[in-house]
C-alpha cells in the first residue's frame, strides 16, 4: 500500500514537472532539463538565439514571469559589449526576479571588465533591472550598486570604478563622504573667520587711506601766499561719490551739483580731489 502511495507521488510530481515545463517550451524556449534546489523547481533551457539560461521558482511559473524572463534575455542579448555565457534567473514573491550573470567577456574601451568580476554579476528586476554586485582590483574590492539606464552608462561606471579603484571605495564610502563634509564645514568656518578679519582689515586700511587723502587735499588746498585752507570731509567725500557714479563727470558739472544741494567747496578743492582720487587733472 505505502509502495502504491510513493509510486503515486512521483507519477504526480513528475507530471506537475512536466506541466511546468511545457509552460516554458509554449513560449519558445527549449527545456534542457529540470532539476529540485530545496524548494526551487530549476530549469535549465535556451532561447531562440541559442543563450543558455536556467530560471527556477517555489510556485509555479506565471505569464507575468514569462514577460520579465522575456525583457530580462532580450536586454541581454541587445547588449553590445556584453557577451553572457550564462544566466540564472530565480523568480520570488511579486514576480520579483534576482539574475546571476556570468560573462563570458565584457571589453569596453579596450578593457574587458569581466576579469574584475570573480563572482559574476549579480541584477535584479522589480519593474526595472537594478544591479548590485563587486568588482576586484588591486587588492579592493568594490561594490557597484545603483540602476542600469542602458549598457553605456553602466559600462562606464565599471571602467571608472576598475581605472581608479582607490577614489572610487573613497567616493562611494558613506564614511569618508562624511569626513568630507565635515572638513569642508571646519574649512567654510575658518575661512569666514578669515574673511570677516580681512573685511576689517581692509575697513581699517581705507579708513586710514581717507584721512590721508583728506588731509592732502586741505594740504595743497593754499592761497596766493601759501595760507592752508582746510576742505571739510564731507565735502570730498561727495565729490568722490559723484565721480566715481558717473566718471565722465567733469569738475564743473560736480561743482554745479554741489551748489544745488547746498554743499560749499571751492573749485580749486574740487580740481585737487580729482587729481589725487582719479589722478584726473
Amino acid at each position: 500500500m505505502k509502495k502504491g502511495l510513493l509510486i503515486t507521488g512521483a507519477l504526480l510530481f513528475c507530471i506537475g514537472l512536466g506541466a511546468y515545463a511545457l509552460d516554458l517550451a509554449s513560449y519558445g524556449y527549449q527545456v534542457l532539463g529540470i532539476h529540485q534546489e530545496n524548494e526551487l523547481t530549476v530549469y535549465e533551457a535556451k532561447d531562440t538565439a541559442g543563450l543558455s539560461f536556467a530560471v527556477a521558482s517555489a510556485a509555479p511559473l506565471t505569464g507575468e514571469n514569462m514577460q520579465v524572463l522575456h525583457v530580462i534575455l532580450s536586454t541581454f542579448e541587445q547588449w553590445q559589449y556584453l557577451k553572457v555565457s550564462r544566466i540564472r534567473i530565480v523568480f520570488s514573491a511579486n514576480n520579483h526576479a534576482d539574475i546571476l550573470v556570468i560573462p563570458a567577456s565584457f571589453t569596453y574601451k579596450g578593457v574587458d571588465l569581466s576579469t574584475y568580476m570573480p563572482s559574476g554579476m549579480q541584477f535584479f528586476y522589480d519593474g526595472y533591472l537594478g544591479y548590485d554586485f563587486r568588482m576586484y582590483k588591486d587588492n579592493l574590492f568594490l561594490r557597484l550598486k545603483g540602476q542600469v539606464f542602458d549598457e553605456n552608462d553602466f559600462a562606464s561606471r565599471l571602467l571608472n570604478a576598475v581605472n581608479n579603484p582607490v577614489l572610487y571605495v573613497q567616493t562611494t564610502s558613506p564614511e569618508y563622504l562624511l569626513k568630507q563634509i565635515s572638513d569642508l564645514g571646519t574649512k567654510i568656518e575658518e575661512l569666514t573667520g578669515e574673511t570677516k578679519t580681512l573685511v576689517g582689515t581692509v575697513a581699517s586700511l581705507r579708513r586710514q587711506l581717507d584721512v590721508m587723502s583728506h588731509g592732502l587735499v586741505s594740504l595743497n588746498n593754499r592761497g596766493f601766499f601759501g595760507t592752508i585752507y582746510p576742505v571739510d570731509a564731507k565735502a570730498i567725500d561727495r565729490v568722490v561719490a559723484l565721480k566715481t557714479q558717473n566718471p565722465s563727470m567733469t569738475q564743473e558739472q560736480v561743482a554745479a551739483a554741489l551748489d544745488k544741494e547746498g554743499i560749499k567747496i571751492s573749485s580749486n578743492a574740487i580740481r585737487l580731489v580729482f587729481g589725487i582720487y582719479f589722478n584726473d587733472f
